[in-house]
């Protein structure tokens, strides 16, 4: 099973390898860091992390970010616009710190919530229609991915619905992504920009669509325009076996350029965290005590993190988060960055459960 499994990832290599199950994964989950990496190509081949540390120039080469064009240049991304899961800061000294554009943007999405949940009420609100279209002209850095083939993007679903954010699309016209990035504010010699080709996202089951709240099957796959060149700044991060399992409490890692504190801003250089996984039981009897019953702690997920201030956040949706297998040793994708109750919080973070979902993986890229 675990032969055929990467036989059918490695065509996307064009190349033969063993099928040793410990020559399976020699092509992926190694950095210019880790040693002798070069020996595994041809000659020719050179929801935000909170509490982490910042990461080394290529110390994720497989970590992408995807960023949305501009729909108008006049209208430039302003930071602070709502992202998928982040809170209005109600206390009125963060209203004070948001400058006008920031508030204006607040207010479009209190009056976009409003239209949904109490149409009567939206008349109360003495605001034009102007700021609402301005939340649907972002751009830049929104979510994060790992590349999982030369062709293929490994995300997060909630990163391309629009109701979860007015600016997100599930149009690849929308969307770049670039590979070997670090700095998102410097261009840089080693990053490219990649036109994207296909966004697959895994369906919405009816509660989802019936309530927006609910993110189920929180997986995307994203088909780049061509195949990503592979150096020592952009590499192949490594997916687990079909239901692989990973042991409880086990030490992994999320690398991102999301907030570094709760309701704070993004970092322009990833950082990154070891967290350990929490068991799903342990982790829906602390959510048990959650001010909230959107969260679906299933068998689809899983949690990570602890209670020393250490986690993803906003704008590290739909990275990896890696853990080494007990098989071989190599870093895979466990789970990708999904949501959570605030940052950093008594509350560990939710990510997909990747093993889970292999054979949806694998379908997609054979029959695309």
């Amino acid at each position: 099973m675990k032969t055929r499994y990467w036989e059918s990832i490695l065509k996307h290599f064009e190349k033969e390898v063993s099928t040793d199950r410990f020559a399976l994964r020699p092509h992926c989950g190694r950095n210019r860091y880790d040693g002798g990496y070069t020996r595994w190509f041809p000659q020719s081949v050179h929801k935000r992390i909170v509490g982490g540390e910042e990461s080394r120039v290529a110390e994720w080469p497989w970590l992408v970010s995807l960023q949305l064009k501009a729909l108008d240049t006049e209208v430039r991304w302003v930071e602070g616009f709502e992202h998928p899961f982040k809170r209005f800061p109600g206390a009125m000294d963060e209203l004070k710190k948001m400058s006008v554009d920031q508030l204006k943007a607040a207010i479009a999405q209190l009056r976009m919530r409003l239209k949904e949940y109490a149409p009567d009420q939206l008349a109360e609100l003495d605001i034009d229609e102007h700021s609402e279209q301005e939340m649907t002209r972002k751009e830049g850095h929104m979510c994060g991915g790992a590349l999982i083939s030369p062709y293929w993007i490994l995300s997060a679903k909630h990163c391309f619905q629009k109701k979860h954010e007015p600016a997100l699309s599930l149009d690849p016209n929308r969307w770049i992504a670039v590979l070997g990035e670090h700095h998102l504010k410097e261009p840089e010699r080693h990053q490219t920009e990649y036109e994207i080709a296909k966004i697959i996202i895994y369906p919405d089951e009816p509660e989802e669509v019936n309530d927006p709240s609910i993110l189920l099957n929180d997986i995307a796959l994203i088909k780049l325009a061509r195949p990503a060149v592979l150096d020592e700044f952009v590499q192949i991060a490594c997916l687990p076996y079909p239901e692989e399992a990973f042991r409880e409490d086990q030490l992994c890692s999320v690398a991102g350029w999301g907030l570094t504190e709760d309701e704070g801003v993004m970092s322009f250089i990833p950082q990154h965290v070891h967290i350990p996984l929490v068991p799903n039981s342990q982790c829906k009897s602390i959510y048990d005590t959650a001010p909230t019953s959107a969260v679906n702690i299933t068998p689809s997920v899983l949690c990570a993190g602890d209670r020393n201030g250490k986690d993803s956040c906003q704008y590290d949706s739909g990275g990896p988060l890696l853990c080494r297998s007990a098989v071989d040793n190599q870093r895979v994708i466990t789970g990708i960055v999904s949501y959570g109750l605030r940052c950093a919080s008594a509350y560990p973070g939710i990510y997909t459960r990747v093993p889970h979902y292999i054979d949806w993986i694998r379908n997609i890229i054979n029959n695309n």
